[in-house]
């Protein structure tokens, strides 16, 4: 790919999923800028060959920082707990900000939002058709952040292509070691054994969010405006951690006989119908093969 035509992507949220995101673009010669509030974190992604943007979108005065004009704009903004910031703070103020600071109008937008907006299905399989019925406050503040975007667009960028890519719980390498440490201690797990756990692999996730990228540079526009990124292998809970236990040699999974109210959301099987329009190939719909990769390759066990 040449320099003139080159494509170039603001990644807002440049951690566990977005900065593997941006190694994939920038490997495939898309010139990257990312988000971030640490100077020290600007500089570690300055020598990675991005353009570090030092910006606290959760702050009234980021409103004043200037944006570059990219073709592609990805939002990954997770939400870190101890951050003593809401996540309507960070993911709806946030985004609106965002959104007023941007110039020109990109070519697509892919938003990364969570299969929480389903709520519970009571064990029945859901997909892109599904009715959103949020039940927990992840799920309603990504729904309200989807309208937001796609509200904005109509009005103020309608050429932007919106893609709405609801992933499942990410899991993969250095994202287990809470739960590997709970199952060599024989800590209860408290969650619901016999629902189904969806999940996708970091690394899928990535190939989804690349694809998308892919089919606006070459297609155009001809790309699904909502996906559910998920595996398809799902498990359930008890043989998803029961898989771990025997990985990284620990005695099998205990559960608690009172599992936490927050899960009464996750009683659904995620499905899609639409991830096949995407020229991606997920490596790790067999989850149990995911879990042997991230345990090969995390740091620590």
């Amino acid at each position: 790919m040449n320099d003139a035509s080159r494509s170039s992507a603001l990644i807002v949220g440049c951690g566990y999923l977005g900065r593997r995101a941006a190694d994939c673009w920038h490997q495939a010669g898309v010139d990257v800028y990312v988000t971030t509030r640490s100077e020290r974190k600007a500089v570690e992604f300055r020598s990675a060959g991005f353009h570090p943007i030092v910006v606290d979108l959760s702050r009234a005065e980021s409103s004043n920082v200037p944006l570059p004009d990219v073709d592609h704009v990805l939002w990954a903004i997770g939400f870190d707990r101890s951050g003593g910031t809401s996540r309507e703070t960070i993911w709806l103020d946030g985004l609106r900000r965002l959104l007023q600071s941007i110039g020109k109008s990109p070519r697509h937008f892919t938003y990364v939002s969570s299969t929480s907006v389903y709520g519970d299905a009571d064990g029945a399989a859901v997909d892109e058709s599904t009715t959103p019925d949020p039940a927990t406050e992840a799920g309603i503040c990504c729904l309200k952040a989807e309208s937001l975007l796609r509200e904005f667009c109509n009005r103020r960028h309608p050429s932007t292509r919106v893609c709405v890519l609801r992933l499942a719980g990410i899991y993969g390498p250095d994202r287990l070691l809470q739960r590997i440490e709970s199952l060599k201690s024989l800590q209860p797990l408290s969650v619901v054994p016999d629902q189904p756990l969806n999940l996708i692999h970091v690394d899928d996730a990535v190939r989804l969010i690349d694809s998308i990228r892919r089919a606006v540079d070459t297609a155009g526009s001809d790309i699904p405006t909502l996906v559910n990124g998920v595996n398809s292998g799902t498990l359930t809970r008890r043989d998803y951690y029961t898989a771990l236990a025997e990985l990284v040699g620990a005695p099998p999974p205990v559960f608690a006989d009172d599992p936490m109210p927050s899960q009464r959301g996750g009683n659904k099987r995620v499905t899609s119908t639409r991830r096949d329009r995407l020229p991606a190939v997920c490596q790790f719909d067999d989850v149990r093969a995911g879990l042997r990769h991230a345990v090969a390759n995390s740091k620590k066990q």
